[in-house]
Formats: C-alpha cells, sequence, structure tokens
C-alpha cells in the first residue's frame, strides 16, 4: 500500500510538472525562455554525444596501447 501511495504522488508530481512547463510554454513573456531552453538541450546533447565519441576513442586507444604492450612484456 505505502508503494501505491509513493507512485500516486509521484504520478501527481509529474502532471503538476507537466502543467507548469505548459504553462510556462504558453505564457506571452517566455518565448524567449523557451528558445534559450531549447537551444540548451541541443547544446546538452550534443555535448553528450560528443562525450559518447571520446569515451569510444578512447577505449580503442586503451586497447591498442595493450596490444602494442603485448610483445614487449617476454622482452
Amino acid at each position: 500500500m505505502n508503494f501505491e501511495l509513493s507512485n500516486m504522488v509521484e504520478y501527481s508530481q509529474t502532471i503538476e510538472v507537466s502543467r507548469r512547463q505548459q504553462k510556462v510554454k504558453e505564457a506571452p513573456g517566455n518565448v524567449d525562455s523557451s528558445l534559450k531552453l531549447e537551444a540548451v538541450k541541443f547544446e546538452l546533447q550534443e555535448l553528450k554525444s560528443y562525450m559518447s565519441i571520446l569515451g569510444k576513442e578512447a577505449a580503442v586507444e586503451v586497447q591498442q596501447q595493450r596490444l602494442s604492450l603485448i610483445p614487449l612484456v617476454p622482452i
């Protein structure tokens, strides 16, 4: 029962957040803020993409270093 109550509260909060976000989007003076928010969201997505690429490149470099080190170990 406590779990159900927690879910209901969480659901209610989610609905309230959605309502407030919609209200902000519809407010006439908030067009500039909405545009800024969208621009920041886009930048954040780009940064996440770059971080993913850098992570993959770093993993490849580590693997290449290991492969280069294996033949040197017996020496």
